[in-house]
């Protein structure tokens, strides 16, 4: 089960800015099936200085979860080129 703060439609996913609402019931849902996530997916480019905010974000929301790990890249983690 792979649960990350990425928007594109790879998987389910969880955003730092969803209701907290939703990131409660999602914490519900884990909880109900067992499931303790352990890494959260939360790439950003770490070399845009722009972009740790972003990171923070996602660091955040991974400990909201119970993470004990992020996983991100030091380049832009999506483009084409």
């Amino acid at each position: 089960v792979q649960t990350c703060a990425l928007p594109i439609c790879w998987t389910e996913h969880v955003f730092p800015d969803m209701p907290f609402e939703r990131l409660l019931a999602i914490q519900d849902e884990l909880e109900a099936a067992q499931l303790r996530p352990f890494a959260m997916s939360g790439h950003c480019n770490l070399m845009d200085p722009e972009r740790i905010p972003d990171f923070v974000k996602n660091i955040r929301l991974a400990a909201f979860f119970g993470c004990d790990y992020i996983v991100s890249s030091i380049g832009e983690a999506h483009l084409k080129d």
